[in-house]
């Protein structure tokens, strides 16, 4: 595992960071039911997104892809939670559910990205392997015995 503390230098970091503080500061203002219900679940939520992120950051290799893509089951996750506040009336205005929702859509494109890089970097890390035998690239037309 690498370096955790790497992981604060991450454009993903901070967008989790905004969202986890908008979280906080939006679910404070909700009503007294749905501070306690669905405000009590965004918030938890919002703290699994940065979890994930230090999560993916501390794995390399299968294990970091893996990571990365629960993270960005998370922040689907998270767009359902504040799309259900929403259809409840949890929030006191237009404006605060859309930037919640702006926060969550940048952690999960940032994730798809992320995840779309490390799946390209292992692609080309196994695109000399050809029939299961690593290293040894196989020429047009030949087939090995």
């Amino acid at each position: 595992m690498a370096a955790i503390t790497k992981a604060p230098h991450l454009p993903i970091w901070r967008a989790a960071q905004l969202l986890l503080v908008w979280a906080e500061k939006t679910v404070r203002g909700f009503a007294r039911y749905h501070k306690y219900t669905v405000g009590a679940q965004i918030r938890q939520q919002a703290m699994l997104v940065c979890r994930g992120v230090l999560r993916a950051q501390a794995y390399s290799g299968p294990a970091r892809l893996a990571e990365v893509g629960a993270l960005h089951l998370v922040a689907e996750e998270m767009k359902l939670l504040l799309q259900l506040a929403k259809e409840v009336r949890a929030f006191r205005s237009w404006a605060e559910f859309d930037q919640g929702v702006g926060l969550a859509l940048a952690v999960a494109r940032q994730c798809a990205g992320w995840r779309k890089a490390l799946q390209s970097a292992q692609a080309s890390r196994f695109e000399g392997q050809r029939d299961g035998v690593p290293g040894v690239p196989q020429a047009e037309g030949v087939q090995l015995a």
